[in-house]
């Protein structure tokens, strides 16, 4: 009776074969993970900027003086982005909100419309139009 062993393991083809599936699964991934990093950026610099108009009325009381918003007063923005305010927010003296409208802009997309509520300075993520 003859006996023959086979070599245990992976032939040549096989291994390709798999990396040739990951080749692919990765090429499909790449995309979407781009754009699901650029939506984290996005939305980390919106939270920034929300948290930073939030903090404008207690600015306001700590420094003892009102002031008015400029976009060139906001903290750095992506290139690409543009601020603007209309009205602009105001502060008094004493913490309280004018009011006011804050529009974030990415080219000619609209990120964020958000208007800033008097007297306490909450910005309102949903407002009427």
């Amino acid at each position: 009776m003859i006996i023959t062993r086979t070599a245990g393991g992976f032939t040549l083809i096989e291994l390709l074969l798999v990396m040739v599936l990951i080749a692919l699964m990765a090429g499909i991934a790449a995309p979407r993970f781009s754009a699901w990093m650029e939506g984290v950026q996005t939305r980390g610099t919106l939270t920034e900027l929300t948290t930073w108009l939030e903090a404008q009325p207690t600015e306001a009381f700590l420094a003892g003086n009102g002031h008015t918003l400029e976009a060139r007063d906001a903290p750095p923005l992506p290139a690409h982005w543009r601020l603007e305010m209309d009205p602009a927010p105001s502060y008094e003296a004493n913490g309280m909100a004018a009011g006011g409208r804050v529009l974030v802009w990415d080219g000619n997309r609209l990120l964020a419309d958000w208007e800033i509520l008097p007297p306490t300075g909450i910005v309102n993520k949903n407002p009427a139009p």
